[in-house]
């Protein structure tokens, strides 16, 4: 999955939930700001991001 469908799929408050499960390795802004390319994307942190938006998609879909 790409960064640009990552962002449009993310909710605001997904930040914190991507920030919760990586257990506060990362701040939910620092995670906006490396999704939003204004600084290095870590691959934990893209992992986290397309592996909420799975569970999502899965959940709404079931």
């Amino acid at each position: 999955m790409e960064i640009q469908e990552i962002i449009k799929k993310l909710r605001p408050k997904d930040y914190e939930l991507i920030a919760q499960k990586l257990k506060g390795r990362y701040t939910k802004d620092t995670i906006r700001a490396q999704l939003k390319g204004r600084r290095t994307l870590k691959l934990a942190v893209k992992e986290a991001a397309e592996k909420l938006i799975q569970m999502r998609e899965n959940f709404i879909n079931a």
